[in-house]
């Protein structure tokens, strides 16, 4: 009987064995040519078939690591982009932050909740990759983009939450004003899912899952 899951495995060997030794570059592969074979099984193929068709439509290792190449030197000089855009934009919000709180006239507490929210969602922008290995990979694309958009909605559900529920408490025990510093943590559970969206979505390119 035909083994799916160890066609892809022994396909994989044959990729590395031809050249192909990028683990990045092969699990990216790999989900194209599942996404495909679900594609050809939708259409009424069986497993081989479809397996067969995919690995036509995906090409010879030393074509596709040639093709890798031109776009990793791409890719390169963006990320360099990227990083420095980021860098200065931490760099603004820092100081643009600590300037707003110095105007309004913050007291050390409100300070301290305030400088604690802004750093704690500049930690997740530039440290959420680190968590990639710990998300589960979902191959599937429907399914995982319909948790990607949950996770995406659930982020302002709970920042709602947060306005509905704590702040009031702020409110009463501060003789009806608000705390202005505590609007800040509003934004952070936005930040926290939108993260574990990306994160799922760049699991499936960093690393294989050992069960589909």
């Amino acid at each position: 009987m035909f083994d799916l899951e160890k066609a892809i495995s022994d396909w994989r060997h044959q990729m590395s064995r031809a050249g192909m030794t990028s683990p990045k570059i092969l699990t990216e592969l790999e989900t194209h040519l599942r996404e495909d074979i679900e594609v050809q099984m939708r259409d009424g193929l069986d497993a081989q078939q479809a397996l067969v068709r995919s690995l036509v439509r995906l090409g010879h290792a030393d074509a596709l690591q040639l093709e890798f190449k031109k776009a990793g030197s791409v890719s390169t000089a963006l990320d360099r982009s990227r990083s420095g855009f980021s860098l200065a934009l931490i760099a603004a919000i820092v100081w643009l932050s600590g300037f707003t709180f110095e105007k309004i006239g913050f007291s050390s507490g409100e300070w301290f909740v305030a400088s604690s929210a802004v750093i704690a969602c500049l930690l997740i922008a530039g440290l959420w990759s680190r968590a990639v290995g710990f998300l589960p990979v979902i191959h599937n694309k429907r399914r995982r983009y319909a948790i990607e958009v949950g996770l995406f909605v659930s982020g302002f559900i709970c920042s709602n939450l947060f306005c509905t529920f704590v702040l009031p408490f702020f409110e009463r025990n501060l003789h009806d004003k608000i705390l202005p510093a505590i609007w800040l943590w509003a934004v952070f559970p936005i930040a926290l899912f939108m993260a574990l969206a990306a994160g799922i979505e760049q699991a499936v390119i960093d690393r294989r899952s050992p069960n589909r």
